[in-house]
């Protein structure tokens, strides 16, 4: 008896887009003479023209003195205090508050000071030795435009930048585009059908045709054949049996068309997906794969085979499932003489 295959795939597309954002501080040198080391801005999304954005600013103070108010200007065009500023389109920080102070509790933003592109905080003047202040604003919408941008520093002795200048220092931090990173995971329905699969997978394939050997009416003559089905269809797969009984010219084994269980001296062709002991053949279901044999075909040593049968059936996306189809054929005393053979497939649907 020869076994051949049949199989159909569908296709479809699916995207997976991920969104990475980047934010990073930059810190610059100039002839600037400062007491604020290690400065910077955190940037918890530096994507052009976003809003709703959350901006940390950093810096030491490391010469004690009177400290007053601190004025962060951002401009475009260049990061140093005093020299035009050209403010950066889009750019919004009126309206971010301050969630969180470090090194001093007593700062408060200056609404009279603040404006689109300038943050001002003010607090009674008082003095302040070597501490790493950090305040943390959040609502700033960033720039619209990718590229580098910049924060010019200033603090003052007294408050509402008043007094005198006490530092000036600068910092750069850069706006970005989108980087979008895609992929794609195709629709796949993979099968392959063979005398043994031993691995459960399509690369052990083993052999495509079977010899059930003599045929007698004391014994019945059995054979087997395997199958893998594994898809990641939306709604699983299914899997139709194809082909005729063994047959000889016009003489035909009779395929049973109801449950039956073997019996020798009768005329009968027959298969189903179990093991089997009355008679000995055939295996379980193998495979990390969860789909299961259909009705008829599922219960052991009982045996049908009407072409066009689902014998195999899985609701959702499985992975590999090894299947072990049994046969059985017995013969009555008046069976013709002849070389009996069909062919076998087996057809796996996919449900996309």
């Amino acid at each position: 008896m020869r076994l051949t295959v049949g199989q159909k795939t569908f296709g479809l597309l699916a995207g997976i887009t991920a969104l990475l954002l980047i934010a990073r501080p930059f810190a610059i040198t100039h002839a600037i003479v400062s007491t604020l080391p290690n400065r910077y801005v955190k940037i918890s999304d530096s994507t052009a023209g976003t809003s709703g954005v959350e901006y940390e600013l950093g810096f030491d103070a490391t010469i004690p003195g009177t400290l007053g108010s601190i004025e962060a200007e951002f401009c475009e065009n260049d990061p140093f205090p005093g020299t035009p500023c050209t403010v950066p389109a889009g750019f919004d920080i009126s309206a971010a508050t301050l969630v969180s102070q470090s090194g001093t509790n007593d700062f408060t933003i200056d609404a009279l000071g603040t404006n689109a592109h300038r943050m001002v905080l003010s607090r009674v003047p008082s003095a302040v030795g070597a501490v790493t202040f950090k305040f943390l604003f959040n609502g700033v919408t960033n720039p619209s435009a990718t590229g580098t941008q910049y924060v010019r520093l200033t603090t003052y002795s007294g408050a509402n930048r008043g007094g005198s200048v006490t530092d000036k220092a600068g910092i750069a931090f850069s706006i970005n585009g989108d980087l979008s990173i895609s992929t794609e995971v195709p629709p796949h329905l993979d099968m392959c059908v063979g005398v043994t699969i031993p691995s459960i997978d399509c690369t052990s394939v083993v052999g495509d045709t079977i010899n059930m050997g003599t045929l007698k009416t004391s014994t019945p003559a059995v054979a087997s054949s395997q199958f893998v089905v594994g898809t990641n269809a939306d709604n699983g797969y299914t899997v139709t049996v194809s082909g005729a009984p063994l047959t000889s010219g016009n003489n035909v084994l009779q395929a049973l068309t109801s449950l039956t269980t073997s019996t020798p001296g009768v005329n009968q062709f027959g298969m189903n997906l179990r093991q089997n002991v009355a008679p000995v053949v055939g295996n379980e279901p193998a495979g990390v794969g969860s789909a299961l044999p259909v009705g008829n075909y599922n219960i052991p040593d009982n045996f049908i085979f009407k072409s066009g049968d689902v014998i195999v059936s899985a609701s959702a996306p499985d992975n590999y499932r090894r299947f072990t189809a049994s046969y059985i054929a017995n013969i009555d005393n008046k069976q013709p003489i002849g070389f009996y053979a069909t062919t076998i497939s087996f057809i796996a649907l996919g449900s996309f």
